[in-house]
């Protein structure tokens, strides 16, 4: 995703819309991530990575089970769950308990390294 931006720190960078954004941060955090700006979008940032971690499995394979700590009832993971598949940042067969990264979720996954890396 990041790829796609032109431009430079010190001038701002330009996505594929003509959109300006002053950091590559701001592009992930508002013009990717559902977030509107408010707060510290940055948190969302870290909160979807976290999300990502702890709850999909980083490549995809037959030889996987699902995590113990992915359970129905947790509604909030399974509300992101259900949003990163929708998105298109993971995919699961039989339940979404049990889901992989995508090739798109792979690469928000490493943008999103790149750029909280300061922010840890």
């Amino acid at each position: 995703m990041l790829e796609k931006l032109t431009g430079n720190e010190m001038d701002g960078f330009e996505d594929e819309t003509g959109c300006h954004w002053d950091t590559k941060a701001d592009y992930l955090f508002t013009g990717v991530l559902p977030s509107c700006g408010c707060g510290d979008p940055s948190d969302i940032g870290k909160y979807v990575r976290d999300m990502f971690l702890k709850h999909v499995k980083q490549t995809g394979g037959e030889d996987y089970s699902c995590w113990d700590n992915t359970k129905y009832e947790d509604l909030p993971v399974m509300f992101f769950l259900s949003w990163a598949d929708r998105a298109g940042y993971i995919e699961h067969g039989s339940t979404v308990r049990c889901s992989w990264m995508t090739d798109k979720g792979n690469e928000l996954l490493d943008d999103l390294n790149e750029v909280l890396k300061d922010k840890d």
